[in-house]
């Protein structure tokens, strides 16, 4: 099993003022303008590649680790620092995506039998594995406070369905295509959102409700949409690709407004992780190609970022709080890093 660099909700994008005080007066900012956020690297004992991919509400962030060997392993750092390592029975590759507010955290695993399997690990270390049925890769890739998971899977390397996954175990395929449908991510409702490839090799986004309605999202003059994360509230971040080719950022409130942008400076921009006060936090890359955080506020106030030292950052959570997890290069070493507002 590989692991891209640029993450695991990307297959299919590299495949395929006044008012503001207002505003944060009344839902809500995540920090104060003039506050300084502090960071923090870390590194699970023995790691020469530290990946953050997810954040829940009270600051515990799971994500993935490479060892001297070559060999890449789940880890689930606690608010008070301690760093716990895991892989499910028989790993030979674990990577471990999102936490949620129980510690209940979900990913997949390869081992000698396949590339790659889904799971979800509770917060007593307990593990339960699945696949799909059919399924020959399995990528689960985020979880709920209820614990549904959503993720995708191939059934044949011509084809990639979603699918998600009860508590009770009880797994729904989501296929609006014949080719490709992925889904990556849900809120407390069980909305899912992702996107799919229509006959024409046009990727849209979708979102589909628990009772299994399903809405296309697509920014107007998009060539490509794809949606990656939803609020509570049915707030969707996302991509959009210009005829250029070139990827923005977008917003799609709950009454359907779709609302575009980009940090300055960038020529590239992802907007995966939003939270329950309307932030986005991404990363994006500027005209010589280096990546830099951001966080995008309720007011759309655009926050860009990077750790002390990095040449590199890639931003994947954000909790309500306003704390965002990553991980950054630093000289030749990825460390996992947190930011707290």
């Amino acid at each position: 099993m590989t692991f891209e660099t640029a993450g695991h909700r990307q297959f299919v994008q590299r495949a395929l003022g006044g008012s503001a005080m207002v505003l944060c007066a009344l839902l809500g900012c995540d920090r104060a303008a003039d506050a300084k956020p502090t960071y923090t690297t870390f590194d699970p004992a023995g790691s020469v590649d530290t990946q953050a991919w997810g954040i829940n509400a009270s600051g515990a962030i799971t994500g993935t680790y490479e060892d001297g060997s070559g060999v890449w392993h789940g880890f689930v750092r606690a608010t008070d620092g301690t760093i716990t390592s895991f892989d499910p029975a028989g790993a030979t590759m674990t990577k471990a995506n999102q936490i949620n507010a129980g510690g209940t955290i979900t990913g997949q695993y390869g081992d000698g039998a396949s590339p790659s399997h889904g799971f979800v690990r509770t917060s007593d270390g307990s593990f339960t594995t699945f696949d799909p049925v059919g399924s020959v890769f399995t990528a689960s890739v985020v979880i709920n406070g209820s614990g549904t998971a959503a993720g995708y899977y191939y059934l044949t390397p011509k084809r990639l369905a979603g699918f998600i996954r009860t508590a009770d175990g009880t797994i729904t395929e989501i296929s609006l295509s014949k080719k490709l449908t992925a889904a990556v991510g849900i809120n407390s409702a069980g909305t899912v959102v992702g996107q799919y490839e229509d006959t024409s090799g046009v990727i849209h986004g979708f979102a589909r409700t628990a009772d299994d309605t399903v809405t296309t999202l697509d920014v107007p003059g998009a060539v490509n949409t794809y949606a990656n994360s939803i609020d509570n509230s049915g707030d969707v971040s996302g991509e959009w690709m210009d005829a250029n080719g070139v990827l923005h950022g977008f917003i799609e409130a709950a009454d359907g407004t779709f609302t575009t942008f980009d940090p300055t400076g960038s020529v590239m921009t992802d907007a995966f992780e939003i939270n329950r006060n309307a932030s986005i936090a991404s990363f994006y890359a500027d005209s010589s190609g280096k990546l830099h955080g951001y966080v995008r506020n309720v007011a759309g106030t655009i926050t860009s970022f990077d750790p002390p030292g990095s040449v590199k950052t890639e931003v994947w959570g954000i909790n309500d709080s306003g704390a965002i997890a990553g991980y950054y290069k630093h000289q030749h070493q990825v460390h996992g890093f947190l930011r707290t507002p």
